[in-house]
């Protein structure tokens, strides 16, 4: 019975993770203006992956601890910078235009990668 209720509360931190992806990653990007994602240290870049980070720990304090709420976020925080950073650099570095077929083909990866930093999240924590 405890591990069901495990599998469930991971399912529905996984659920709203997802969920937060996309509100943070579509409407409230475009708030910011062109981010630079391709320099490592950008200022705007960086808010969009705090976003990430701050969204990530309201979710996972609504289910566990402020320590591993953090933890969580931080662990997003930095996820995310290395994902967005490696496409936007990928991107930049084969000269792929946007919107072509291999930008899609890259941006469908880059979102995996997010889904699957999620899923890992979920697991060791």
């Amino acid at each position: 019975m405890i591990k069901q209720l495990n599998i469930c509360m991971d399912l529905n931190i996984l659920l709203f993770l997802l969920i937060k992806h996309a509100i943070v990653d579509m409407p409230v990007q475009r708030i910011h203006g062109p981010l630079n994602k391709a320099d490592w240290r950008s200022k705007k870049a960086h808010l969009h992956y705090g976003g990430h980070a701050f969204g990530t720990f309201l979710v996972f304090i609504m289910f566990v601890g402020p320590i591993t709420a953090l933890i969580a976020g931080a662990i997003d925080w930095v996820l995310h910078w290395q994902i967005d950073w490696l496409k936007s650099n990928s991107i930049k570095d084969l000269n792929i235009e946007s919107h072509s077929v291999s930008w899609w083909w890259i941006t469908a990866v880059d979102q995996s990668l997010h889904y699957l930093s999620y899923y890992l999240i979920v697991i060791l924590l």
